[in-house]
């Protein structure tokens, strides 16, 4: 530690005479001030370095925060919707079970020919005057499931009616 002061400065004056050179006051006060300078700009540049550090260290963190954040939401958001979902099939089997299929729209006189053209006839009265209709509102209408609604369609088409 010889040859520095209080403040960590080496006394150039010191140094420069324990090789045995002798300086001027002048030239001593300048080589002293440039080697503040130097240990200055030494100490800048840690300090700078330092904060680049602690900065990168802080984007570093915020990033890390952010996406627990991010994971966080995502995680939310798929316990809400598989909480929906599972309302809604609670939900659903809820109506399924109150709802019952009590008859299926069939022809209860299928036996009966004068029946069956009678019901044919108004079948097919109802598709030329609507053009465009539904299978199920036939179905409905004629109180037959939809496979005949569509089996009747393609008869009358193959007789050409």
């Amino acid at each position: 530690e010889e040859g520095e002061n209080e403040h960590g400065v080496v006394n150039v004056d010191q140094r420069l005479r324990g090789r045995g050179m002798r300086v001027g006051k002048k030239k001593a006060e300048k080589l002293r001030q440039k080697e503040e300078h130097k240990r200055a700009r030494e100490a800048m540049l840690e300090e700078q370095q330092r904060q680049k550090e602690e900065r990168r260290l802080k984007r570093i963190a915020e990033e890390e925060h952010e996406k627990e954040l991010v994971e966080q939401e995502a995680e939310q958001r798929k316990k809400e919707l598989e909480e929906q979902e599972e309302e809604q099939d609670d939900e659903y089997y809820k109506w399924k079970g109150s709802i019952a299929l009590e008859e299926e729209g069939c022809v209860s006189s299928e036996d009966d020919e004068c029946a069956e053209q009678d019901l044919l006839q108004q079948f097919l009265e109802e598709v030329q005057t609507q053009k465009i209709c539904l299978l199920e509102d036939l179905s409905a209408k004629f109180r037959i499931n939809v496979d005949r609604v569509v089996a009747l369609i393609e008869d009358l088409q193959t007789q050409g009616r």
